[in-house]
């Protein structure tokens, strides 16, 4: 006969979760979540546990929404921490003076690389109330009307 090894699982040992109905279970019955053994304020498993708290990085949660207003119309502006960009079909909708400006590339978080060579400058933009004047570059965004980037929050000063 072949020595056969022990098999080893193909997913990693993971605790397992108790449902509503177990955690019910065991705390009428007076027992510990994690062993069979009867709980208290002092209780102390026997044998010990490692988890691991790691917190789900949402990029959705770090980019900033708020609304505003463009010559009196509303538009979603996102404060990001890259560049300032408004999308160049907002722009035109608005008419808003379109500038040539040096060509540049710019990266997104999807791999996508859009060239820019148009800039829209001062343009008045209307937020919670404060009137603020921005240089924007235009690319054919999908997503968003506007972002403001780093160069406009630099424009703030020291933000504690």
């Amino acid at each position: 006969m072949a020595y056969k090894p022990p098999s080893i699982p193909n997913h990693p040992l993971l605790p397992k979760q108790l449902t509503k109905e177990e955690l019910y279970d065991r705390s009428t019955k007076g027992l510990c979540w994690h062993c069979d053994e009867p709980w208290s304020h002092n209780h102390r498993c026997k044998k010990r546990h490692l988890l691991l708290i790691e917190p789900i990085k949402d990029m959705e949660e770090e980019t900033m929404k708020v609304g505003g207003l463009l010559k009196q119309q509303p538009i979603t502006v996102l404060i990001d921490t890259e560049n300032t960009i408004m999308n160049s079909k907002v722009a035109v909708w608005m008419a808003l003076p379109i500038k040539d400006c040096s060509r540049f590339d710019v990266k997104f978080a999807d791999g996508r690389i859009l060239k820019c060579d148009r800039r829209c400058p001062w343009v008045k933009l209307l937020l919670q109330d404060q009137e603020i004047i921005v240089d924007f570059f235009l690319l054919p965004l999908d997503d968003y009307e506007a972002v403001l980037g780093i160069e406009w929050l630099m424009t703030l000063g020291d933000v504690s």
